[in-house]
């Protein structure tokens, strides 16, 4: 049986992981609001959000779908908050939640 120790070593690896994921993601969604600028396309694509949203939810166990459409969403305000400071473009498609 896995101590507590070796538990949270695991948990660290992972966010490791997590976490170099998150900035290649990052900064791919700031390529993506030039591209879409570029383009005179909008910025925030709410239908690609909700795909994206319940794409995650059926990529989980059931149990854990509702966590993975919350972590999806949190995914998609930080990366609109990114894209602005990145870019300085602001997207008057974007919500104002």
């Amino acid at each position: 049986m896995p101590t507590l120790n070796d538990l949270r070593n695991e948990i660290d690896k992972i966010d490791a992981a997590l976490f170099g994921l998150f900035a290649c993601r990052m900064h791919l969604s700031a390529e993506i609001a030039r591209v879409n600028a570029m383009l005179g396309q909008p910025i925030f694509d709410r239908e690609r959000e909700s795909f994206l949203v319940e794409a995650a939810a059926a990529r989980v166990p059931p149990e854990l779908a509702e966590e993975a459409r919350l972590l999806q969403a949190c995914l998609g305000q930080l990366s609109r908050a990114y894209q602005r400071r990145e870019t300085g473009l602001f997207d008057r498609y974007e919500p104002t939640h």
